[in-house]
């Protein structure tokens, strides 16, 4: 299944704990703040998450912007379909 980032940046002045309150409803929705690269697993940068899907950027776009519309308006979102990428990231431990 292709892998997917989606990167979330709320506009204005957001509180830490709508930030916390987006990542705890994106880790219920089944999104990762993780990647998998081989058999390692890498912390993502702060709002930003994975996701294996048979869906659509589009698709996925519409679902995040109905979980970030409860939690804080307005909000960008950038939902990628990823085949490789390279980073230095903060492995799992």
């Amino acid at each position: 299944m292709p892998l997917f980032i989606i990167r979330v940046e709320f506009d204005g002045k957001p509180t830490s704990e709508e930030y916390e309150e987006l990542h705890e409803a994106m880790v219920k929705a089944g999104y990762l703040r993780t990647i998998k690269q081989g058999s390692k697993d890498y912390h993502l940068p702060l709002a930003m998450y994975s996701t294996t899907s048979s869906s659509t950027t589009a698709k996925l776009s519409a679902e995040v912007a109905g979980i970030l519309d409860g939690i804080h308006k307005p909000a960008e979102i950038l939902t990628m379909n990823v085949s490789d990428f390279a980073g230095r990231l903060r492995p799992v431990q």
